[in-house]
């Protein structure tokens, strides 16, 4: 199976990165610090907190970077982890940083009270979490109430990460079509988001309707996954990845009903994706003997249309 953009291959934010001038006990002081702090977190003990962040007794200077930047972080994010809020709203008047790991920690929660108290922090709702995971409103828009939250607070559904990716790719591949078109009513755009080849994947909304709101919104049936994005195009080739049409994504997953939809929609069977495989190869690669039969049932262009 060819690999798929997938949220699960975003890397940890956590990578600390170590002071190389740093003396060997100056990096277990910090380590102890570090742990002592998550701990306290966890444990909801605001006395703690405030007693180890007092003996340290550092302020930082004006716009500069927190020499406890790392500590207070790390805090930050059990905080919100544990539902702390108490805490939370504590390490950010200490000089923590509301960053969009912890959005993202907060919505995957649901705790709207938490995301409120990092935007008072400084949290940036529009910006990615990490180069191949989108902002935090992505994790919302399986929640009605949340996706509400994030909208009334200024959510971009076309808001994307370093690649292609967006809040409304999302939707269209985990939400039902009421969500989507509640995104469309509030800015989103087929410009960006790959959104045709994400919805194939979508086993909520009906796909007949889904599909066919896609297409009238502007979605191109044939293009070619990132295509128009040569940055992320290149990027995902140069990992791996084999991007194809959708009626590529459909036939792989072996989804009948979807690859009958959008053949009957203008999908071309004779496009070859950037491996060189028509969708029928993609089919019988993964053993989905209806989808192949299906497809190679069809007529086709005698020149076999190319990359």
């Amino acid at each position: 199976m060819s690999p798929k953009p997938s949220l699960d291959m975003a890397k940890s934010e956590f990578d600390v990165k170590m002071d190389a001038e740093g003396s060997d006990e100056e990096w277990a002081a910090e380590d102890r610090l570090c742990t002592q702090l998550n701990h306290a977190a966890t444990e909801g003990d605001l006395g703690t907190i405030a007693q180890l962040l007092d003996n340290v007794a550092i302020e930082a200077p004006a716009g500069a970077r927190h020499p406890l930047t790392q500590q207070l972080r790390g805090a930050l994010s059990t905080a919100v982890e544990s539902r702390r809020h108490n805490i939370a709203e504590y390490l950010l008047r200490k000089g923590a940083v509301a960053e969009p790991i912890h959005g993202k920690s907060a919505t995957i929660n649901r705790d709207v009270a938490m995301l409120e108290l990092l935007l008072q922090g400084g949290w940036d709702v529009n910006e990615a979490i990490a180069w191949n995971d989108p902002p935090a409103f992505c994790r919302a828009v399986e929640a009605d109430e949340l996706t509400d939250w994030f909208l009334l607070k200024g959510a971009d559904p076309n808001a994307r990460c370093g690649v292609d990716l967006t809040p409304l790719s999302i939707a269209v591949r985990d939400a039902p079509l009421a969500t989507i078109r509640k995104l469309f009513e509030h800015g989103g755009s087929v410009a960006s988001g790959q959104l045709l080849h994400h919805a194939v994947m979508n086993n909520v909304a009906e796909p007949t309707e889904l599909i066919k709101y896609l297409v009238a919104q502007g979605s191109q049936i044939n293009a070619i996954m990132y295509q128009s994005c040569p940055k992320s195009y290149d990027v995902l080739l140069g990992l791996g990845f084999v991007l194809g049409t959708p009626l590529h994504e459909a036939a792989e997953r072996g989804d009948l009903s979807i690859v009958r939809i959008l053949v009957d929609m203008g999908a071309n069977v004779s496009i070859r994706d950037s491996n060189g495989d028509l969708a029928e190869d993609r089919a019988q690669n993964e053993r989905n003997t209806a989808v192949c039969t299906f497809l190679r049932s069809l007529p086709r262009s005698s020149a076999l249309a190319r990359l």
